[in-house]
């Protein structure tokens, strides 16, 4: 509270005395040289009684004073604070830090305030003789009696209490009078007993402070009763910092960051898709502004989608962003928009583990490979890490959830056992709440376990056999994870079928692949002429799991015959066999005669190679024939094998067949008629009369060798078929003696029935 000092006069500090100062009394006592005796008590008592507690009242006035013009000055920087603290919010909207900010700035400024306009002011030290020069100051007809009066009752008091020895002074030593001390103080009081002390406190200001104080109180209690509701969300937002909404006619409420405190977490490379829903008043128009980290500031007018929401496409973000929406009296906090990677999958390692029946290690797949074929039972294990912390990690089967894994030191692993062929991926959700949109799929492909593979030759025989025959087969089993048994089926067509089967010794559990060797007497199978057997191989694989798998050869049916059946078959085919050959004789001479005009055609032209002659033509016709002979020579030598496997063969049988007609024929093809075409071969770069004569002199030798083994083949004919006719004799005698004993043991059973 200021004071009104006088015109010129030097401020209060000046005036100050310290009458406490011991030194100082000591000094002026001595020099002063009186008694207490000396100084009418009477003077002394009225100005202690009247004068020094209308000072001490003036003290207290004083710092009341100060105090109220402190607190208005501190209730005008609360109220600017609340002011300004208030409207930025509402305009700004501000974040919860910037808030806890603004209020620790609010406070320090209000606390600094408290410290120079209340506490500092009245820590000052204020007695009565700072109090009585403010009074000597605002009245100067007092001409400094009231300072010299207070200064001559603080003397007489501080005299009081010494000692005899010390307050006895000589008149000679004393430099005033009791008299001129009496008539000071006296004087004192009796004009400063009328004056108005009050007089040096300025009323106005501090009636002007104190309608600040009450105009704070006023506008704040008025505030608080006028908007309640929006004095409870200040202090909600501002003191609290609670997350309590602003009263507006519109909302404006980002959507993409409804659950994340204010922030959105964009994936890198993706366009973002802001929106934002109106609720309250629908503005007509809400707009955002964009700033980007780089620095740079953008604008964008939202559209309207539906009837309360807004939206707008920032296009493959790949920077970081604040965002702010307005629209009507809704003015959002800022968003912050980071740019994440979705999280994706890293280091992955397939492992493949086959079933156990077939006995083979896991094996890991390549890397980058995302085909996964296998067997039923197999097991897959799919390990990987993730390039960013994971909130959830699942294996999806064909898009439908089938495990939620867990990470064991940052490797997830997930392991299934197929059971049809299905897509699997994995669906990642990362602690921002970013899934992976495009997941890497694995596709399972079931392959089934194969069956094993059998495989039957009958070496040497065609469709006919006799009870008699010896059959050669030949086997082979393969499975590419191991066979269990083998065995070979036969069965014999009748009216109660019989079936049976013989195991392969040879074929033991696990072998993958065996090739074997049986011979097979066909009588002990029981089968009886007119009837049929079948022959078929069948393999078995370890299969335990959609198994065990069957492989079946081709099966084979034979008819069993009579000898004699048997020689008439091979009769026909023999005779049909030399037809062939004989049109091959033919063929040949053909080709002879087509040589010898090649090489009339080379005399007349002198030597010289004429364009007609084809040595190309003639000599793949000649390597024709050799082909042929030989395939007719492979015909007999089977017919000879199906009489030795049947039990036909004999010495004359084995001399006509192989000595006289397979060992020529296969001697024709493979060097006679063969070397023949190479000769040919040979001339057609250098044809000369020479080598066309050595040509015709070879051809010739090969038609005669031709014709000589087909009369082989005819001369036997006649004597196979006499065979076969006495064969056929000797069956019908056997039938006919079988038919006599059968009457005549019916009409023995006839005679001994009737005795």
């Amino acid at each position: 509270m200021d004071l009104e000092p006088s015109p010129g006069a030097p401020g209060l500090g000046y005036y100050r005395m310290s009458l406490r100062d011991d030194q100082k009394l000591s000094r002026y006592t001595a020099a002063a040289g009186y008694e207490r005796t000396m100084i009418e008590l009477a003077a002394i008592g009225l100005f202690e009684s009247r004068i020094l507690p209308r000072l001490h009242a003036l003290i207290r006035r004083i710092r009341f004073y100060v105090f109220a013009d402190g607190l208005a000055d501190t209730s005008a920087i609360v109220l600017l604070c609340f002011i300004a603290q208030i409207s930025i919010d509402y305009l700004f909207h501000l974040r919860v830090d910037l808030r806890a900010t603004l209020l620790l700035v609010v406070i320090a400024v209000i606390g600094f305030s408290v410290w120079k306009r209340l506490i500092q002011p009245l820590m000052a030290d204020l007695d009565v003789a700072d109090a009585a020069m403010i009074v000597e100051r605002k009245f100067p007809q007092l001409e400094s009696r009231l300072i010299s009066a207070l200064e001559f009752s603080a003397l007489s008091t501080q005299h009081s209490a010494l000692s005899p020895q010390s307050s006895a002074l000589s008149p000679q030593s004393s430099i005033l009078s009791p008299e001129l001390v009496d008539r000071v103080i006296e004087e004192a009081s009796r004009i400063a007993r009328d004056l108005p002390m009050d007089a040096v406190l300025n009323h106005g200001r501090v009636r002007r402070q104190s309608g600040v104080i009450c105009g704070v109180l006023a506008v704040l209690v008025g505030f608080t009763l006028v908007a309640p509701e929006a004095m409870g969300t200040w202090f909600e937002r501002n003191i609290l910092l609670g997350d309590a909404a602003w009263k507006q006619n519109t909302y404006l409420v980002v959507l993409n960051d409804e659950d994340q405190d204010g922030v959105i977490y964009a994936p890198r490379g993706d366009d973002l898709v802001v929106r934002v829903q109106a609720r309250g008043r629908r503005p007509r128009q809400v707009e955002m502004d964009l700033r980007f980290e780089s620095g740079r500031s953008e604008s964008h007018s939202l559209t309207a989608v539906g009837r309360d929401e807004f939206r707008f496409t920032i296009p493959r973000l790949n920077e970081a962003l604040t965002l702010r929406v307005r629209g009507g009296d809704a003015r959002n906090e800022a968003v912050q928009v980071r740019v994440v990677d979705r999280p994706g999958l890293v280091d992955v390692a397939v492992t493949v583990s086959p079933p156990a029946y077939t006995r083979e290690p896991p094996r890991e797949l390549q890397a980058g490979r995302s085909l996964i074929e296998l067997l039923h039972g197999s097991e897959v294990e799919i390990r990987f890490r993730s390039n960013k912390p994971l909130r959830r990690a699942a294996l999806l089967r064909d898009l439908a959830e089938e495990q939620e894994l867990t990470a064991n030191e940052g490797t997830y692993a997930a392991r299934f056992t197929p059971d049809h062929n299905a897509t699997y991926s994995f669906e990642l959700t990362d602690v921002d709440g970013l899934m992976n949109t495009r997941p890497r799929q694995f596709l399972v492909r079931m392959v089934p376990d194969a069956p094993p593979t059998a495989s039957l030759t009958i070496v040497g025989v065609g469709d006919l056999i006799t009870p008699l025959a010896e059959l050669r087969l030949e086997l082979s089993f393969k499975d590419r994870y191991g066979l269990q048994a083998a065995e070979l089926m036969h069965e014999i067509k009748t009216e109660e079928a019989g079936k049976g089967s013989i195991p392969i010794e040879d074929v033991s559990p696990g072998s993958t692949q065996v090739t074997t060797t049986m011979q097979l007497a066909v009588s002990t199978l029981g089968v009886l002429e007119g009837q049929q057997l079948m022959l078929q191989a069948r393999a078995q694989d370890q299969n335990d799991i959609t198994g065990p798998g069957v492989g079946e050869s081709a099966r084979y049916t034979l008819r069993v015959v009579s000898a004699e059946a048997l020689l008439a078959e091979l009769s026909r085919r023999e005779q049909e066999y030399r037809q062939e050959f004989e049109r091959l004789i033919d063929i040949q001479e053909k080709l002879r005669q087509d040589t010898l005009s090649a090489a009339a055609i080379f005399t007349r032209g002198g030597g010289s190679r004429p364009s007609a002659i084809n040595f190309a033509t003639l000599e793949r016709r000649q390597r024709q024939i050799a082909r042929q002979v030989g395939h007719v020579g492979e015909q007999f030598r089977r017919i000879h094998q199906e009489l030795v496997i049947n039990q036909l063969n004999s010495a004359q049988v084995e001399k006509r067949l192989v000595d006289d007609i397979v060992t020529p024929l296969e001697s024709l093809a493979s060097r006679a008629i063969t070397d023949l075409a190479e000769l040919v071969d040979r001339i057609s770069g250098d044809p000369s009369s020479t080598a066309f004569r050595e040509i015709d002199r070879r051809q010739d030798q090969v038609v005669v060798e031709m014709r000589r083994i087909a009369e082989n083949m005819t001369k036997w004919e006649g004597f196979h078929e006499t065979i076969s006719l006495l064969q056929t004799i000797i069956r019908m005698q056997k039938e006919l003696q079988e038919e006599t004993d059968e009457t005549l043991n019916r009409q023995l059973d006839d005679i001994f029935q009737d005795n």
